[in-house]
């Protein structure tokens, strides 16, 4: 199953993990699942636990629709 990984920028929407509450700062949606939303740390421990980098090119910042 594939997971896409979003850059967020300039959105309000707050990281799910745990109760963070912390700034989101990527989206992840593995296949056609629910997307979740995760600040800088819980972002990085995810991308390291499915073995995918973070994108940093900003062509992958979310402007719109998935």
């Amino acid at each position: 199953m594939q997971t896409d990984i979003k850059i967020l920028r300039g959105v309000t929407i707050y990281c799910q993990k745990n109760g963070c509450g912390q700034p989101a700062t990527h989206l992840f949606r593995s296949g056609k699942g629910p997307i979740c939303a995760y600040c800088e740390r819980h972002a990085e421990e995810e991308s390291s636990r499915i073995g995918l980098p973070l994108p940093m090119d900003k062509a992958k910042v979310l402007h719109a629709g998935w």
